[in-house]
């Protein structure tokens, strides 16, 4: 006797072995066994930088990662007494990156970079330090500023500082009525959309006078400082002077070749270079004393002769602008050691693009999140310095023109 199917059953039928299709890849897929490129594994240890300082109990660490444009959830553990920590059960992928993280005393302390490269099981080093509100003698490393063409009436400034820390603690400048702030920078007259985008962020810093600190957390060794502004141009050009707070190994200064011809007094001419994408010509000066300024002089040619109404009152010049636009200042700042490379064919183009939307939309340059992404798209940079070149074009087409 053959099985004979009702018209309601005929028409429940499909619904139903639909359904129980999706049930069986779902128990397929449960009960595949996890896969060996999810069983990274990254033994850490937590070790005091101050001489004489142990490690703290009780501490709790957190591991941020990424896998490609996808972050991964962030997981916390605490660490032994002895300082170790292990984090297990990881995606080792080569698009996967992670950095370990521990809030200590006020500061947050982070590892490098870690990526499994082929590996299932890597190492990494987290070092914190005890504090101090005494100046242990910071000076400047070096100085370098580029100045880039944003309107014609308007000029780009990105100035990257390297601050040099000696001893084993970290510094936490704070502001006094008494004594000035040690790091102090000077802008030109002039200046506005200052934006913070490496090193300290917009509620470390003090606007006073010409100029602003930074009261940001300062660890030993160098730490790279970093700010964005804009400088107008009154008939296409600007005349201001360079201060430099501090003494500094190299002032290296950058201005777009072919787009802003730049007349700086009391620094030697070097040869043309390329700057993240950016063809500048370049001067430089070494072994600078504290308080030394050089007179700049500035003008835009891709528009000579216009003359604009210009307005500038105290609010317009310091007015914080939107993270997102300073993303690609940031991955300048993150490359700027590494940065005098040829330009090879487009290749990762479209990952880049992702990356950097995901920051702008992200906002928050202080977040690990936001700093992996980062730190991904700075080894796309690394890779391929062209990327900077179409990013900025990318750029340069969405904004409206003056």
């Amino acid at each position: 006797m053959g099985l004979t199917l009702t018209a309601a059953t005929r028409r429940t039928l499909p619904r139903f072995l639909a359904a129980a299709a999706v049930l069986v890849v779902m128990l397929n897929w449960a009960w595949q066994p996890v896969s060996a490129q999810d069983q990274g594994v990254i033994r850490g240890a937590v070790v005091n930088g101050t001489a004489g300082a142990a490690v703290p109990a009780d501490l709790v660490v957190a591991l941020v990662g990424r896998r490609g444009p996808d972050a991964l959830p962030t997981v916390t553990t605490g660490a032994n007494p002895d300082g170790t920590f292990t984090f297990t059960g990881l995606p080792t992928t080569a698009d996967a990156a992670y950095f370990a993280r521990i809030d200590y005393g006020g500061v947050s302390y982070t590892t490098d970079g870690i990526r499994f490269e082929g590996k299932a099981e890597v190492e990494a080093t987290l070092t914190i330090y005890d504090a101090t509100g005494e100046n242990p003698g910071i000076s400047l490393q070096s100085v370098s500023r580029l100045m880039r063409h944003q309107t014609a009436d308007a000029i780009a400034i990105l100035d990257v500082i390297d601050v040099l820390v000696p001893g084993d603690r970290t510094f936490l400048p704070a502001a006094s009525a008494t004594a000035p702030p040690p790091l102090r920078f000077a802008v030109p007259d002039g200046a506005f959309g200052l934006q913070p985008v490496s090193g300290f962020s917009s509620n470390e810093l003090v606007i006073g006078g010409p100029g602003f600190a930074v009261l940001a957390p300062l660890r030993p060794g160098v730490t790279t400082i970093a700010y964005s502004y804009r400088l107008r141009l009154l008939d296409g050009a600007a005349a201001f002077d360079w201060f430099i707070g501090l003494s500094t190994g190299i002032v290296r200064l950058l201005s777009e070749q072919d787009v802003l011809v730049t007349t700086p007094q009391g620094l030697t001419p070097g040869e043309a270079t390329s700057f993240a994408g950016i063809a500048a010509d370049r001067w430089e000066a070494r072994d600078v004393a504290a308080r030394t300024t050089f007179a700049i002089e500035v003008a835009d040619t891709t528009l000579p002769g216009v003359v604009r109404a210009i307005r500038t009152t105290t609010a317009d010049r310091w007015a914080l602008i939107a993270a997102g636009g300073g993303v690609f200042l940031t991955l300048i700042v993150a490359v700027h050691r590494r940065v005098w490379r040829a330009r090879p064919a487009p290749d990762d183009l479209a990952r880049a693009r992702r990356l950097l939307a995901d920051l702008q939309r992200s906002n928050q340059a202080s977040d690990p999140e936001h700093a992996a992404m980062r730190d991904e798209l700075v080894d796309l940079i690394e890779r391929r310095p062209d990327l900077a070149v179409e990013l900025r074009r990318d750029r340069a087409e969405r904004e409206p023109t003056a």
